[in-house]
């Protein structure tokens, strides 16, 4: 697999989250919520593998109103878990979340959570 396949795996298989927006790249602006996008964060030659972070974002500005519409995608299990999804992809060998958090992207603020997937090139 080269490192545009893994990528493009990705974001396929997030696009199969009812619901869920999702961009292979971090776009200028999101325009609709719930959203995820992808971005190489780092590759170890070493062992073969890619490390991506998700930027997951909500609609809202209210601390807990923003989090709560975040929590189905972070669950551990459920049709809408990015974990459970991840956790399926034979290429996907470990994924952390952060914490919900206020996020600037290109001056915009916005609600969020960043996902940090390691992917292996199989």
């Amino acid at each position: 697999m080269s490192l545009s396949s893994i990528r493009s795996g990705l974001a396929a298989g997030l696009g199969g989250i009812p619901g869920l927006r999702v961009y292979d790249h971090v776009p200028d602006s999101f325009n609709e919520f719930p959203a995820v996008a992808l971005r190489l964060w780092g590759a170890n030659y070493t062992d073969s593998t890619y490390t991506f972070k998700l930027l997951l974002v909500s609609a809202g500005w209210s601390v807990s109103e923003a989090e709560l519409a975040l929590h189905p995608f972070l669950e551990r299990t459920g049709a809408v878990s990015i974990r459970e999804w991840l956790c399926a992809d034979p290429n996907c060998i470990t994924a952390t979340a952060g914490p919900v958090e206020r996020k600037l992207l290109n001056g915009v603020p916005y609600m969020g959570v960043e996902l940090t997937v390691v992917a292996r090139d199989v």
